[in-house]
Parts: structure tokens; sequence; C-alpha cells
């Protein structure tokens, strides 16, 4: 999954890291896009490859415990579930603390003839009511707060809207 960093001052997304879980371990490792953003506190080197067999805590502390009464109701906010799903699944679903400028969201899923996919949360304020199955292909039905954001995907992205 990627780690991006927003600019306050233009509000621009950085991607400036990259985590993964492989063979135990999980990794976190800067991408180029660090030297547009700010590398985050806990990992001070920008090219060190940092190694850990727990979560590293900048990431721990993005999840919600799985022992609070709430948590089931939260897995299905997200979609998910709770007996199955990963930490990184659960990151890249919703990463965000309004606490700190990062984000983390999960790499596209490839599929077939090119296609990517990847789900979202839109946190806009001033969102528009759409709903579930609605279908947006990019031009003038795409809500103009999220225009400029699917215009940077290139292409003829389409947004299904799960819900």
């Amino acid at each position: 999954m990627y780690v991006a960093w927003q600019d306050e001052a233009s509000n621009n997304w950085h991607p400036i890291g990259i985590l993964r879980h492989e063979h135990g371990e999980y990794e976190f490792r800067y991408v180029a896009g660090v030297r547009r953003g700010q590398p985050v506190f806990s990992f001070p080197e920008l090219h060190a490859r940092y190694v850990s067999k727990a979560h590293f805590p900048f990431f721990a502390n993005r999840l919600m415990s799985p022992k609070r009464p709430d948590y089931p109701e939260y897995m299905e906010h997200l979609g998910l579930d709770a007996k199955t799903s990963s930490s990184l699944t659960i990151l890249g679903r919703y990463g965000r603390r309004f606490t700190d400028p990062y984000f983390t969201f999960p790499y596209p899923d490839g599929h077939p003839g090119g296609l990517y996919e990847a789900r979202f949360f839109l946190d806009r304020q001033g969102a528009v009511e759409m709903q579930p199955g609605q279908r947006l292909i990019c031009g003038a039905e795409v809500p103009a707060y999220l225009r400029e954001d699917v215009e940077k995907c290139g292409g003829s992205p389409e947004i299904i809207v799960e819900r």
C-alpha cells in the first residue's frame, strides 16, 4: 500500500512511501515522491528500508482495536469482513487520521484488459447525494467536487457508488 502526504498550502496529495507485508514482516520505504513531501517522523531516514515483525506504531495507531464494541459496525461501514480482512486491507480502505497530513491507500487491483479498480471513501464537505449502484463516467455527470480528481486519473475512469 502507498502512504501519501498532503501539502497544506496546495491541498495536493503526494505518494511518499510504500508499506508491504510479506513473509511475516512489515516493510516501509520511501519512494521518489517524498522529495515533494514530508517524511514520516518515525521513519526519519529517506534511503532506509524499515523492517519489523510487528506493525509499525505509525500504522497500528490508524487501526481500530477489534476489542472495541463498535468494531463490527466499523468493519461493516468499511465493507469488510472483520474475521478475514488483514490490517493492510483495513488501512487501504480507510487509513486517514485527521491529526496528521498522511493517508494510506492500496495498490489498484489489476484486472484483465488493463483495467484497475480502487475503492475509496469520499470525505469532502458538500458532497451531493449519490445512490448505491449509480455509475458516473468521467465527464459532465461527475459531480464538480470530484471532477479534478477523476481527470487526474487519465483515460476514462468510471465511478460506481457502492453505498
